[in-house]
């Protein structure tokens, strides 16, 4: 379940598809409770201040918006190693399915190069250092397992891979630079067959046609709608992670690709945007993506109670247009 400016939304997978059902509460505050609220000052602790700087950064397009609560961390790369003036990626991290909600960063040719897959998961230790150690992660270092303090090698145990939700390929700049898109953080447990498949193929269209010299950006995510899918960590007690029931993109960019403005210099009609949501399932094997998979940004919004791209107050929002995603298929 998800809560979002007092509206209870319910994710529910069906046949592939999500459906969306929203409960409207009916309760209105006491005065004693506003009193108590107004009153009451949340603890100043390292995960709430890091959430309140990531907050502050209006200029970062990419961000959706900051909620504070118990039920999330949130955490920022704000320095790229091989050019510190530049960020490299923020996410929002549920230690209950020991993996992010969404990674949301910024693409653009500066953040790409030479450098090869770095390959070396492990944690992320700069989140460890403000978390106070490793225990929220899953140890990623050798694999996800189905099966419970059980990692043989075998067709059987190994479903599932560490996918990326911020893609190797897009942080190439630096071996550096690489090797932060390999931290737990950035994991989640999924089938091969959809990670070298569509969802692969929905990467490669990022990088390759959709990247613009404005600057494309980009939330990359995951849906836990269904709490009976886990896979296993490679620790010798088997610490059970969530395994997304879907995963879903979020990108925003100017409709030239080539303007010279920030997004928040930009009317509604000289930005685009769109999202796709694709089912975490072996039916998405080939390296096709649909227009189908796409809705708009406000689609995903309901279905998810995320608001997306906070920082940009003229976003398209409520429209798509596939035609200006060049590279999706007509028919499934």
């Amino acid at each position: 379940m998800y809560l979002n400016t007092g509206v209870l939304y319910k994710v529910i997978a069906t046949a592939g598809a999500l459906c969306l059902f929203c409960f409207m509460p009916n309760r209105q505050p006491t005065m004693a409770a506003m009193h108590a609220s107004a009153e009451a000052q949340p603890p100043a602790t390292p995960e709430r201040e890091a959430a309140d700087i990531i907050a502050s950064r209006t200029g970062w397009a990419e961000l959706p918006a900051i909620e504070h609560c118990e039920e999330y961390i949130y955490f920022s790369h704000d320095r790229l190693p091989s050019s510190p003036e530049k960020r490299n990626y923020t996410l929002c991290f549920s230690p209950q399915h020991h993996a992010s909600l969404w990674v949301a960063y910024p693409l653009h040719e500066c953040y790409t190069g030479d450098a090869k897959r770095d390959n070396k998961f492990c944690f992320d230790a700069d989140f460890a250092a403000m978390t106070g150690g490793t225990d929220m992660q899953a140890n990623v270092s050798g694999a996800y397992y189905s099966q419970q303090n059980n990692t043989q090698i075998s067709e059987q145990n190994l479903q599932y891979s560490r996918g990326h939700q911020l893609p190797s390929a897009d942080r190439t700049a630096s071996a550096e630079d690489n090797r932060t898109t390999f931290y737990a953080t950035n994991m989640t447990p999924q089938r091969q067959q959809l990670n070298g498949g569509a969802w692969e193929r929905l990467e490669s269209l990022v990088h390759s046609r959709w990247i613009c010299n404005d600057t494309i950006y980009i939330v990359s995510g995951a849906i836990f709608a269904d709490s009976t899918r886990c896979a296993y960590d490679n620790r010798s007690r088997g610490k059970r992670v969530s395994v997304p029931s879907h995963y879903y993109k979020a990108l925003i960019r100017t409709k030239g690709g080539n303007t010279g403005k920030s997004l928040a210099e930009c009317c509604t009609g000289e930005m685009q945007c769109i999202a796709f949501i694709i089912p975490h399932d072996d039916s998405r094997s080939s390296r096709k993506v649909f227009c189908s998979d796409a809705c708009s940004i406000a689609t995903l919004e309901q279905i998810t109670g995320i608001t997306f791209f906070t920082n940009v107050a003229n976003a398209p929002k409520a429209e798509f247009d596939t035609s200006l995603w060049p590279g999706l298929q007509e028919v499934p």
